[in-house]
C-alpha cells in the first residue's frame, strides 16, 4: 500500500536533503498476398524507383525468397542485432550526431535525479551493506556516468556497491562506454571486468572507482546480492509480433520481398493465409479475445521474458528496479517505426540503416512481474517523476553558476525533458515503472498499482 501522507513527507524531504549535497557543478494495414511466398527460383527486375540494398538488407530478402515471409519479431531483430549490419552492431547512434537523443544526452539533471533515486531507495531499504548496480541497454554510458558521478558524494552508499554491471550486446558501445567511464580505449569488452581507481564523468573530475562488468545478459550478473536495475530505453528495442484480427481468427502480420514499383521499399506486409504458431501460441491469454475483426496488436514476448527475469532476480536476492521507456499500459496497435536522422521513417526501409522500436505495454510487464511474485506500481509521466524527484530545485542551482549561454540550454533541456507532448517534450510520453519485492515499502514517488483490464490502444 501507498505509504501515509507523513511517510511521503519525509521522502521528499530526505530527496531534497540529497539534492542538497550534489553542489552546483555545470556537466556538459497491411495487405495479404494471394501468390502466397516469393519463389526463389524467380527474381523479378528491379525497379528503378527502389532503395538500393545494404548488406543486411540483401540478406534478409535472399532469406525470405528461400524460406518465405518472416515474422516482424524476426524481421526487427536482424535489423536491430545482426553481425552483419545490424543497426546497434556498428556505430554510435545515440546524440545530436546520431538518429535520436535520449534524456541522458539531454542533460546532467536526468541522471543526477535517477542517482538521487537510487540514494533515497538505499537508504528506505535499510542501507544493506552491499549491492549491485545493473543497467540494461546502457547506450553511450552517459545515464551511468551521470549517476555514478552523483552517488560518489554519498559515502556509505558508495562503499556498498559492490559491483556495475553493463548489460549490453553491441560490442561498439561496450567500448563506448568502457572509453567513458574508466578513460581507457577498450574495442571488445565482452564479459570483461574492467577496475579503474578513475570514473571519468561528463566533468572529467577524479573520484572512486567502481569494479566495472560486462555482460550479454542479466544472467551472468553476480547472484546473492540486491540489485538496484535501471532499464532506461530498453523496452522499446524489444522484437514485436504484429498480428491483425480476421472473421475467423487472428493472421500473423509478415514481412515479405516487395519487387513491386508501388513503394521504395524492397520489402512489404502480408497476412498468413491462417493461424500461425506464432498466433497460437502467443495469444492465449483472455485479453486476447474481446478484439474486433481489423483489429491491430503487437505483442512482445521477449519483454515478458526480460520483465520475468527481473521479477526473479528481485524476488530472490532482492533490491529493485526502475524503469522508463515510451509506452502505455495498454496492449499497443501498430507502432512499430523506424527513426532515422531524429525522424520517423518506414520500420522496412534500409534494414540496419535506422532504429526499429516500437511503444512498451506496459501492462505486459506488469503481468510478468506479478507472475513472478514481486510488485510493481502505478506509471508516472517522466516530467511527474522529474519534479517529484527535485528537477526545479536542481536546476536553479546550476542556474545560479551558468553564463548567459548555459543558462539558456539548461532552460532548453529541462523544459524538453519535463514538457508536454509535442515536437520535442518529453514529459508525457515516456513512463516511470518501479518494482520491488512484495512487502517492501512503497517506493517514492510512486503509488500502488490499480489492476485492470488492459484495453487496446488507440
Amino acid at each position: 500500500m501507498f505509504r501515509a501522507l507523513q511517510r511521503r513527507t519525509l521522502a521528499t524531504g530526505n530527496n531534497r536533503a540529497i539534492l542538497g549535497e550534489l553542489g552546483n557543478t555545470v556537466g556538459p494495414a497491411p495487405s495479404t498476398n494471394p501468390n502466397g511466398p516469393s519463389s526463389p527460383l524467380l527474381v523479378k527486375a528491379r525497379p528503378a524507383n527502389k532503395e538500393p540494398h545494404t548488406p543486411l538488407s540483401r540478406h534478409l530478402a535472399e532469406t525470405i525468397r528461400i524460406t518465405g515471409p518472416i515474422s516482424t519479431a524476426q524481421f526487427m531483430r536482424q535489423a536491430l542485432t545482426h553481425p552483419m549490419g545490424g543497426y546497434y552492431m556498428k556505430q554510435d547512434v545515440f546524440g545530436t550526431k546520431g538518429d535520436f537523443v535520449t534524456s541522458p544526452e539531454i542533460s546532467q539533471m536526468f541522471g543526477e535525479l535517477i542517482g538521487v533515486w537510487l540514494v533515497a531507495q538505499w537508504q528506505q531499504m535499510g542501507s544493506p551493506r552491499k549491492f549491485n548496480i545493473v543497467e540494461l541497454g546502457p547506450g553511450r554510458g552517459t545515464l551511468m556516468s551521470d549517476v555514478l558521478r552523483t552517488v560518489t558524494q554519498f559515502k556509505g552508499f558508495t562503499e556498498a556497491i559492490g559491483s556495475v554491471n553493463m548489460v549490453e550486446a553491441s560490442p561498439y558501445l561496450r567500448g563506448v562506454q568502457s572509453k567513458l567511464l574508466t578513460g581507457e580505449e577498450v574495442q571488445d569488452v565482452r564479459n570483461d571486468v574492467v577496475e579503474k581507481g578513475v570514473v571519468q564523468g561528463r566533468t572529467e573530475e577524479k573520484r572512486e572507482g567502481f569494479q566495472i562488468h560486462w555482460h550479454d545478459g542479466l544472467e551472468s550478473v553476480e547472484r546473492g546480492l540486491p540489485i538496484m536495475l535501471i532499464a532506461h530505453e530498453f523496452f522499446d528495442a524489444m522484437p514485436v509480433y504484429q498480428f491483425q484480427m480476421a472473421s475467423d481468427g487472428w493472421r500473423e502480420v509478415m514481412v515479405d520481398t516487395d519487387d513491386s514499383s508501388s513503394t521504395p521499399h524492397n520489402f512489404r506486409y502480408i497476412l498468413s493465409p491462417g493461424p500461425t504458431k506464432a498466433s497460437i501460441t502467443l495469444l492465449k491469454d483472455p485479453r486476447y479475445l474481446r478484439f474486433k475483426e481489423g483489429s491491430r496488436i503487437e505483442v512482445s514476448p521477449d519483454c515478458y521474458t526480460y520483465a520475468h527475469k527481473i521479477g526473479e532476480r528481485i524476488k530472490e536476492d532482492g533490491g529493485f528496479a526502475l524503469i522508463a521507456d515510451y509506452g502505455k499500459n495498454l496492449i499497443m496497435s501498430d507502432t512499430m517505426r523506424g527513426i532515422q536522422s531524429h525522424k520517423f521513417v518506414s520500420a522496412l526501409s534500409k534494414p540496419g540503416d535506422s532504429d526499429l522500436t516500437a511503444d512498451v505495454d506496459f501492462s505486459f510487464l506488469a503481468k510478468a512481474f506479478i507472475d513472478t511474485g514481486v510488485k510493481s506500481y502505478e506509471l508516472m509521466n517522466q516530467g511527474d517523476f522529474l519534479r517529484s524527484m527535485g528537477i526545479v530545485q536542481r536546476l536553479q542551482v546550476l542556474m545560479k553558476v551558468a553564463d548567459a549561454a548555459k543558462r539558456k540550454d539548461l532552460a532548453s533541456s529541462y523544459e524538453r525533458l519535463v514538457g508536454p507532448s509535442g515536437v520535442n517534450g518529453m514529459g508525457e510520453i515516456y513512463k516511470f515503472m518501479a518494482v520491488t519485492r512484495e512487502g517492501d515499502v512503497t517506493p517514492y514517488p510512486f503509488k500502488p498499482l490499480t489492476v485492470d483490464v488492459p484495453k487496446e490502444a488507440k
